[in-house]
């Protein structure tokens, strides 16, 4: 199976996933919010 990269749609959501790595709960609630309301936030390649 290839690597695939995942790519954030904007330096927001970027930030907010370099967050999640040191388990910020705030980027935890923002990206499972926009997860929820069907928003696109990454792009794998």
């Amino acid at each position: 199976m290839e690597n695939k990269k995942l790519i954030a749609k904007n330096k927001k959501i970027e930030k907010y996933l370099l967050n999640l790595q040191n388990g910020d709960k705030k980027a935890y609630l923002y990206l499972g919010n926009l997860y929820d309301e069907g928003k696109k936030m990454l792009k794998i390649r």
